[in-house]
């Protein structure tokens, strides 16, 4: 029988980049960070694999800096964010954010620009391209989250 595992003082943050469903935990003590792939759900218990080295170091290049963040919309209190997705759409990069501590049923979709370690984070305003990205999301993880339409 395998035993149940629990990381104490860590939050255990689930997401997709790209294809892969990954877990990341961190540590609260010195922000420690592992990386972990998602291959298998039986109720409340989670299957884990360590996908090596390389692979963690390219994803978490990749994501690292941008995975947790704060929106800050005009006369709001900050929003602190947490990605759920990492995908393309056409030529460009966008993280699918949800609200820490939340339902998880509000998605932010921000464009990545630029390459990492200098990349940054930019809402999607513009009305076209949000729904470019909206219906790529869908199209790409309808079996995997509950989309309300």
């Amino acid at each position: 029988m395998t035993p149940s595992i629990q990381f104490q003082g860590a939050e255990h943050c689930a997401f997709y980049f790209e294809d892969v469903h990954l877990m990341l935990v961190q540590f609260e003590r010195e922000a420690f960070r592992m990386l972990y792939l998602l291959t298998g759900q039986s109720g409340d218990s989670l299957t884990l694999s360590f996908p090596g080295s390389l692979y963690t170091e390219q994803v978490m290049e990749q994501v690292e800096r941008i995975f947790f963040v704060e929106l800050n919309e005009y006369q709001r209190e900050p929003v602190k964010l947490a990605l759920g997705a990492y995908f393309p759409v056409g030529s460009s990069r966008v993280g699918a954010y949800y609200e820490r501590g939340s339902d998880e049923t509000t998605l932010y979709f921000l464009r990545v620009n630029g390459d990492a370690p200098n990349e940054t984070l930019e809402t999607i305003e513009d009305p076209d391209e949000h729904r470019v990205a909206s219906e790529t999301f869908q199209a790409r993880y309808q079996d995997v989250f509950f989309i309300k339409k």
